[in-house]
């Protein structure tokens, strides 16, 4: 590559990231602390502007209450308004149940729950702790739209009564399913990359196909919008949260965590944190802190600063699988296991 080519490749890099910074600085402003409407929350970013996030916890210090859920899962949980939505799944091959929960954001109590139809038999898992109930529903207000794989796209009103359902794809994978879907405009958004190797759009109000784009190969992510060309590959499970110029995550197995340069995708540091084990969750930032959630239960909390600094371990029992992000909204954290959600606040 020539100096010309060369320059032009930076001045192009350049002005992807200061658009994406741009679009990141945007949704960071417009997002209300009060909801968490989808995966990682406002913009698909993992960010909240709320300030009074507790920092430490336990099954005796700021667990405002936990309940136990009807079905294992591996989706997040979102809130909107008073509610907190939540989807989960029971049975076997041949009888597997979903259900849509909706909860109190008061106290946990169960507002009401919806059975979700399933087009049996599901297909075997090979990683069985995945699960069928991996993809964390999205919210606008008026509706809410849940994913299940081969079984389809499902829109709801707000008290659970049912308003339309799409087929995306029918194929299986020894993975399972997991991307969840996202709001555009008056579209639906979802990765069908399993069910039929598209990327589909879908309209809010009838759940007609609008578009479709093909060949899209094994790919579990959840799509995050940016008006910019350009592509970005990290971390094979997590996804990193932006601060202040840097990117942080966690590695899935190593228990590493990660802090990069954004403009120059320089390490900043890369440390092991003291026992830390799998982590599948993606980090979410709040009040200048990154939140770990690691699958056996502990949470660590770390500085949001290019320096490595542990500020928290917290450990919840009784312990289970947590592969849901956590969710956060009005001062409190939402974490989800296969077979609890746990509210945590001040």
């Amino acid at each position: 590559m020539n100096s010309t080519s060369s320059e032009m490749g930076r001045k192009i890099r350049a002005t992807v990231l200061t658009a994406v910074m741009a679009l990141i600085h945007f949704l960071m402003t417009a997002a209300m602390a009060a909801d968490w409407p989808q995966f990682r929350g406002p913009g698909g970013l993992g960010i909240s502007m709320d300030e009074d996030v507790p920092l430490t916890w336990g099954p005796a210090q700021n667990l405002v209450w936990k309940v136990a859920l009807p079905g294992k899962g591996a989706s997040s949980p979102v809130v909107a308004g008073e509610r907190v939505f939540l989807t989960c799944y029971s049975g076997t091959l041949d009888t597997v149940r979903r259900e849509l929960l909706c909860m109190s954001q008061t106290d946990g109590s169960l507002l009401w729950k919806t059975a979700v139809p399933s087009k049996l038999p599901e297909g075997r898992i090979s990683r069985g702790d995945h699960g069928y109930a991996s993809s964390t529903p999205v919210v606008d207000g008026e509706r809410l739209y849940a994913f299940f794989g081969k079984s389809g796209v499902f829109a709801f009103d707000l008290d659970g009564q049912p308003l339309w359902q799409a087929d995306v794809g029918g194929e299986l994978h020894e993975w399972g399913s997991a991307a969840s879907p996202v709001l555009f405009g008056d579209l639906v958004i979802i990765n069908a990359s399993t069910e039929s190797a598209s990327l589909i759009a879908l309209d809010r109000q009838t759940g007609r196909e609008r578009w479709r784009v093909i060949d899209i190969q094994e790919a579990w992510n959840t799509p995050l919008l940016v008006p910019v060309n350009g592509e970005t590959e990290l971390s094979n499970v997590t996804s990193p949260v932006y601060h202040a110029g840097h990117l942080y995550w966690m590695h899935e197995s190593t228990g590493i965590a990660h802090c990069v340069d954004a403009k120059t995708g320089e390490f900043v540091y890369s440390e092991r944190v003291d026992r830390a084990g799998e982590v599948y969750a993606s980090a979410v930032l709040a009040a200048g802190r990154v939140y770990y959630q690691e699958r056996g239960g502990r949470t660590h909390v770390l500085a949001a600063k290019p320096s490595f600094e542990v500020l928290a371990t917290n450990d919840l029992e009784p312990r289970g699988l947590f592969n849901a992000s956590p969710a956060i909204a009005g001062g409190r954290l939402y974490i989800r296991s296969d077979a609890y959600l746990y509210c945590i606040g001040g």
